[in-house]
This record gives C-alpha cells, structure tokens and sequence, in this order.
C-alpha cells in the first residue's frame, strides 16, 4: 500500500485525482473530528471547514515540504480554518464555563471529553513541531510507537517517551487553562473520542470540491461552479457558469444528455397515447391533433407530459448558453500568462499566505491576553513557536525588519470591541505595489482572521476603501 507522502507526491507531480482522494479518505476522519471540536459539535459548520480545508491541501500540495507530517499540517490547518470562522469571544466564553465546570474533577472521564475537546486542538496546536507531530500521529492517526519510531526517524522506545513527553506538556497546558487531568487520563479519553468517523459520503464530495478548486487556482481565474453548501456561512450559489476545463465539462455533457433523453421519452409517451387512442377508434378519421380522439384522463396524461417538455426547453437553452460560454472561457485560458505577471502573483500569494499564519497568532496572543491584540510583531510572534528554528539571531532579525517595514498593525484593541471583524482592518501593507499589467495591490489581514488582497487602479485610491473598513473599530 502506497504510504501518504507517496500519494501527495503523485498528485502534485503528476495530478493524480486518484491518489489525491485516497489521501482525503484516509484522512477524513481526523480533519472531520478536530473541526467538532472547534466548533462545538457543530457538524454542519464542521464539514464546512473540511472542505476547506481539503481545498487548501489541493492547492499547497505542490509547496509542501517532503518531511512535512501530513498528518501535523491538517490538524494544524483545520485550527487555523476553524478560528476563522468562530467569533473569539463566543469562544472564551464557552471555555470559561467549561474550564468551571471541570475544576472539581481531578481526571476526566469519558463523558467528560465534551468539556476538554474545545481547548484541546488549541493547546495541540502550541506545542512544538515534534511533540505535536507524536501527538497527532498516536492519537489522530492511530499508529503503534513501532510506526511512530519509523515516522519520526527513532526508535519504538523512543517513540513511546516522545508521546508520553507530549501528553505531560500538553496537560501542562490544559491545566492552564483550568481543566486538570492525569497524563493517563488524558491518554484514555484521547484514545477513544479523538477520532470521529466523518459522515458517509463526505470524502466522495470533498474530493470533488478540492480538485475543481485546485483546477482553477492555477491558471486565468475562472467561474467556478460552487459544489459546496455553506450551510453556516450562508454562502449562496448565484450562478452555475462551467469551470476547470475537465470535471466540470463532463458534468455540463452530462446533464444535457439526460434532458435530452428525458425530452425524448416524454415525446414518445406522447405519440404512444396519441397511437393507443386511434387505435381504440380505427373507422374514425385520424384528426390532426393527437389530443382530439383522447379520453378525459388520457387527455390529462398528455397535458401533463407537454408540461413537462415546455419545462425542459429553458434548461436545455441554458445549457447551450452555457456551452458556449464555456468554449470563450476555453479560449481565454488557453492564452499565455505574461510572465512577469505570474511571478508578480506568486510573490503576492507567498506574503498572503504567511500572513495568515500570523493572523492566527494574533488571535493566540488574544485568548491568552484576555481578548487583547497584541502591540507589536514581537509580541505576536512570543506565542508563536512555528518559526523557532531560524538559522541564528541575524536571520530572524532580518526578517522582522523586513516585516515591520513592509506591514503596519492598525488595531491594538481588544476583541470586544469589533463590531463586524471581517470587515475590520488588523493590519496591512504600507505601501502599495504595483502589478506588471497596471493594477496596485496591497495585502490586508481582518480581526476575523482572514487576509486578503485588494486592488485599485490608481495608488491613491486606497484610502478612502480602508477608512470604511477602520469605522467598525473604535
């Protein structure tokens, strides 16, 4: 059986669809159970973030590093896609009520993992890369210390110290947080609730959804066709344009063949009523219109079925719109990126992408600093251990100059006091950029957590889209 990074490597090599949905199933059910507990048993909201989260794996396959542990990086993913989607507050609250609750229990049992499951995942995911990799490998996995060893590159006892040491360090941190338990007891719960078998059929969907995502990230932004239900975003699809040059055009042919064959069929039930009527008068004159010679109910049979075919012409008008429009996106993507513009984009995409990390550091630092953003990268960057293991002193230093020089933080508030935090400036670039196709881009990073790029046509008309988005906070 191919092991999961040969499975990545052949889809980010070669675009295997097939390995890539054998990497979802075995998978699934880890992504599936850490997202219930983030969001508090919320399925619906749950298998939202496994599609995005799936999506985002589809998408960064290519950039993954080698030794990356696959099962590390979607647990720490699905962190950072939950929290964005949770209000921060909500969250503390529930905690707080939790963490009481629990103060009176020395070891948790069983029924109690409803109570540590919504601060687990986030004091999992401070530990440090290896201790968190032992962890998801024991527990979400479901190795033996045998196959941990091999994963990690250690021994079988090496291994079984590893996870005991992580368990101690992340009880330390629960404790923290007021949930005391015994490493033992935290093993035994964490052994039976921490996998959670995904709904059926939800690997299928999230397949689907990742490879038509990744299918359009690529190349000349297309349409896409929204596959997923949003359930608790309330996204809705607004219009179902053919995408991706591949999946989606198979699904197009499809169903035209099926309106089709269903137009078809109800114009043969037509003449088979219009047959069996004059068949039942054979001295009368066959009348020009079928429905003449037919009975009361037969004749409510055929108006009925033209109903049917008057309903079916819409949709089959809409499909050849929508073929057509398909062939001018065809031909759009077939034309050659400047590339200068596409080193333009992956260098935008490169900023965007490590600024999300740092969102979730802001909102780490907030929960636990009573809700407070931090002042400064530096104490930001304090709850972070990500990027621990930067060369020396001078390499980190760089970096920080770089980032405080490019990138300013607007709101040094409290939580409390966003109002609307998608739409609220956290921090952004300070100067924009301009792309080799005209445009001026600049990044920004929400107090919702999300970041983000946006563009003007001239470099001076940034002000005025950032001062409605610096009114909701105080």
């Amino acid at each position: 059986m191919k092991t999961e990074r040969t499975l990545l490597a052949d889809y980010a090599v070669n675009g295997s669809e097939t390995a890539f949905r054998e990497v979802v199933t075995r998978y699934i059910d880890l992504v599936f159970s850490t997202a219930v507990r983030l969001v508090y048993g919320d399925t619906h909201l749950a298998e939202d973030v496994v599609q995005m989260v799936f999506a985002d794996l589809a998408r960064l396959a290519r950039t993954l590093s080698p030794d990356v542990t696959l099962g590390g990086w979607l647990h720490r993913r699905t962190c950072h896609v939950a929290l964005s989607l949770m209000r921060s507050q909500r969250r503390r609250q529930n905690r707080e009520r939790q963490a009481a609750e629990m103060n009176a229990q020395q070891d948790p049992p069983e029924s109690s993992f409803s109570q540590v499951a919504p601060m687990l995942d986030e004091a999992i995911n401070e530990l440090a890369a290896e201790d968190r990799a032992a962890i998801t490998l024991r527990f979400f996995e479901r190795r033996d210390f045998r196959s941990i060893g091999e994963e990690l590159g250690s021994t079988e006892d090496a291994a079984q110290k590893r996870v005991t040491r992580a368990l101690e360090k992340l009880r330390g941190m629960l404790a923290r947080r007021g949930a005391t338990a015994s490493v033992a007891g935290l093993a035994t719960v964490m052994g039976v609730h921490a996998v959670t078998a995904a709904p059926a059929g939800l690997a299928a969907s999230v397949s689907i959804t990742a490879l038509a995502s990744a299918a359009t990230s690529g190349g000349v932004t297309l349409t896409l066709l929204k596959l997923m239900a949003m359930t608790k975003l309330q996204v809705v699809v607004s219009a179902v344009v053919v995408a991706g040059l591949g999946t989606t055009l198979v699904v197009e042919h499809q169903t035209l063949t099926k309106l089709r064959e269903q137009n078809e069929a109800l114009q043969q039930q037509v003449e088979q009523l219009a047959r069996q009527a004059q068949a039942r008068s054979p001295n009368l004159v066959a009348p020009t219109d079928p429905s003449a010679s037919l009975g009361q109910k037969q004749l409510q049979e055929l108006n009925r079925l033209r109903g049917k075919v008057h309903a079916l012409r819409p949709l089959t008008n809409d499909l050849a719109k929508l073929q057509v429009e398909n062939h001018q996106l065809r031909t759009a993507a077939d034309e050659p990126e400047d590339p200068a513009e596409a080193e333009f984009k992956k260098q935008t995409q490169e900023q965007v992408n490590n600024l999300r990390v740092w969102g979730l550091d802001f909102h780490m630092y907030a929960r636990q600093n009573h809700g407070q953003f931090p002042e400064s990268w530096e104490q930001a960057f304090s709850v972070s251990q990500k990027r621990s293991s930067a060369k020396d002193e001078s390499e980190f230093g760089s970096y920080m100059n770089d980032l405080t020089n490019r990138f300013e933080i607007v709101y040094r508030s409290t939580d409390d006091g966003v109002s609307q935090p998608g739409e609220a400036i956290l921090f952004r670039e300070k100067q924009a950029r301009r792309s080799p196709k005209g445009e001026w881009i600049k990044v920004y990073g929400f107090a919702d957590g999300s970041v983000t790029t946006h563009a003007e046509s001239d470099e001076t008309s940034f002000e005025a889209w950032e001062k409605q988005r610096l009114a909701g906070i105080p």
